[in-house]
């Protein structure tokens, strides 16, 4: 069993650098990303990097929208 099996991990910045490598490091642990994304073809891409499995890309934007 993985060390994060069952837990669900919030990661914001998923398009950029440090965010999509932190979203892969989850997943490959087993945890289910939940992670915002502004720029819907960024999460798209990621998805298909990453599989259907444990990623949920959720629509965001900018306060004030």
């Amino acid at each position: 069993m993985s060390k994060l099996s069952g837990k669900v991990a919030l990661i914001t910045g998923g398009s950029g650098i440090v965010g999509s490598g932190a979203i892969k490091a989850y997943l490959q642990q087993g945890a289910h990303v939940v992670a915002p994304f502004r720029n819907v073809e960024s999460a798209k891409k990621l998805r298909e990097q990453v599989g259907q499995q444990g990623l949920t890309p959720t629509p965001s934007s900018p306060l004030g929208d």
